[in-house]
């Protein structure tokens, strides 16, 4: 169920976006810009103190009864409805906020959306942001991408490549404190400032033009879900404020550690001085030993099935490499799991652990100036994208050895899809268990159709062109 589910999100997402143009459009009725009268918009306030207007219920009359006839299983998180805390033993829920912005939908600014998401397993696989002034419509699922759909037409976001001068996004509504202290404390780094309301700013970040955002209030489980996919798929972070992962349909809805948000994880401002951790900087630079050793350092990253071939290849070309002269490493999988990884084992979990772990290795590895070889099979795409995000950009090259399931079964190398089709093994990736193909890597060795020597020659090539080496 839950991977047709992920195989469908595309065609799942298509009715989302029109039922979020819908509520926008109904919103709309109550919004009048070219007056100052509030009159119709009905204003109310909740317990805590927060508005409410009539659209804010008109747009969760047309969201959630959808939900309900399409997706009959599924359970529902809306800020305009009473909390059914039975969705906690569904795995499935959507988050809805009808009307994000309340306060810039009374101040008539514009800056006001529609957010609906989608949790499976506690974590957001798919999200749509509408933005009924603009009239635009950012949507993105788990392993599909994040997109922008306006009169212009629709593209593709990914976030800048931005490390310096940076642009941040704010909070109209909700500046702290804190966040005031953050950014005088890095007037260096912090180009300009642009205030803006909603989800609107994980958007701005989603398209490039903005860097990073930190919140250091509380929020709600609605006020970021929609956001954190969109932010995600395009290739940004979305974090807490301790750096440990946004999960939903908790039973506390209540976001209470903060969040931040950035375009690379070398723009974090934050770093971890809350926890007593600061990166200690010694008085040797990277460029110091690149010019001693004489390298000219970067890291490759080997993805594909087991037996296809990503080791044989590695290890051939670490040959190659150091007969040139080369200061380079292979991390490979197995190895890692002797030593540094020997307590994880092969469920989802660990292997994001395991692909973890090796990333924050390979990152020393760059930084001491040696090539790095990383052979992994690396099934998640999520955690792929990690890596990249991590390692250094414009040094990060991701190979797919792509082999049909039959040619890697035919190998075998370590009997280990014997043991799998025989149920000795389980969680094996190809068998019981999910590999997410590379969607854009660097380069493709397929190994149905070249040999051992002829892989190898492809990537020299391609750093030869690169004037890498």
């Amino acid at each position: 169920m839950n991977l047709s589910i992920i195989e469908n999100l595309p065609h799942i997402l298509e009715g989302i976006k029109d039922i979020a143009k819908l509520a926008g459009l109904e919103i709309l009725k109550y919004y009048s810009p070219d007056t100052a009268d509030t009159t119709e918009m009905g204003i109310t306030y909740k317990e805590n103190q927060s508005p409410l207007t009539k659209a804010d219920t008109a747009a969760n009359e047309i969201i959630t009864p959808y939900l309900r006839k399409i997706f009959p299983t599924h359970a529902i998180l809306s800020e305009e409805e009473k909390d059914n805390l039975s969705r906690l033993d569904n795995n499935l829920c959507w988050i809805v906020d009808p009307l994000d912005g309340t306060k810039e939908f009374i101040k008539k600014n514009g800056e006001f959306t529609v957010n609906i998401a989608l949790s499976l397993n506690h974590k957001i696989i798919l999200g749509v942001i509408y933005a009924p002034i603009l009239d635009e419509l950012y949507y993105a699922a788990k392993n599909f991408g994040c997109y922008l759909e306006s009169s212009s037409g629709v593209e593709k976001l990914q976030v800048s490549s931005n490390t310096k001068d940076l642009v941040l996004v704010s909070s109209r509504s909700h500046k702290s404190e804190k966040l005031l202290k953050l950014i005088d404390s890095h007037q260096d780094r912090i180009k300009s400032d642009i205030s803006k309301g909603s989800s609107l700013k994980g958007c701005l970040i989603a398209r490039g033009d903005a860097d990073i955002y930190y919140r250091f209030g509380y929020t709600m489980e609605w006020d970021t879900a929609a956001m954190q996919c969109i932010v995600e798929e395009a290739r940004g972070i979305f974090r807490q404020m301790d750096d440990s992962e946004m999960l939903y349909n908790r039973e506390n809805s209540l976001n209470e550690k903060g969040f931040y948000i950035l375009n690379s994880t070398h723009n974090a401002l934050h770093s971890l001085s809350e926890n007593n951790l600061n990166w200690h900087h010694g008085q040797i630079t990277r460029q110091d030993r690149l010019q001693v050793i004489n390298n000219k350092n970067f890291a490759l990253w080997f993805t594909g099935l087991s037996g296809s071939g990503k080791s044989t290849i590695a290890a051939q070309l670490e040959q190659e490499l150091f007969n040139r002269g080369k200061l380079v490493y292979r991390l490979d999988g197995d190895n890692i799991r002797h030593g540094l990884n020997a307590d994880l084992g092969f469920s989802v979990t660990d292997r994001e652990e395991n692909l973890r772990r090796i990333i924050e290795v390979a990152r020393l590895f760059q930084d001491a100036g040696v090539i790095t070889l990383i052979s992994f099979i690396s099934p998640f795409r999520k955690s792929r994208d990690l890596a990249r995000q991590r390692l250094d950009q414009g040094k990060f090259f991701e190979i797919y050895v792509k082999a049909s399931l039959d040619t890697c079964k035919e190998r075998d190398p370590k009997g280990m899809y014997k043991k799998a089709l025989a149920g000795e093994i389980r969680d094996f990736t190809g068998i019981d268990a999910i590999y997410e193909e590379s969607i854009n890597p660097e380069l493709i060795l397929d190994t149905d159709k070249y040999d051992l020597t002829s892989s190898v020659q492809l990537i020299i090539n391609m750093l030869e062109k690169l004037v890498l080496l």
